[in-house]
């Protein structure tokens, strides 16, 4: 399983959304609006969930989300 994140820091709007493999120990936890840590360039970033997906077309190699930080979402559908 896979999902896309959007950064919680502010980046130039260029920057969008990214795509990360769900590791099999979270794949019955994460949930749309959770807020994940993910590695990302250099260091570990936090990001929001906003869709939960089967698969990608990325080709390249795809970092996995290393944890959720809070036990329930911060955002609801609508707030996404």
């Amino acid at each position: 399983m896979f999902c896309e994140i959007v950064l919680s820091q502010r980046f130039p709007k260029s920057m969008g959304i990214f795509d990360y493999k769900i590791p099999e120990n979270l794949q019955s936890e994460i949930k749309v609006g959770h807020l994940a840590t993910i590695p990302f360039r250099s260091s570990e970033r936090e990001g929001v969930v906003i869709t939960i997906k089967k698969t990608t077309d990325i080709k390249k190699t795809i970092k996995e989300v290393t944890g959720i930080v809070r036990p329930e979402p911060i955002l609801n559908d609508a707030q996404i």
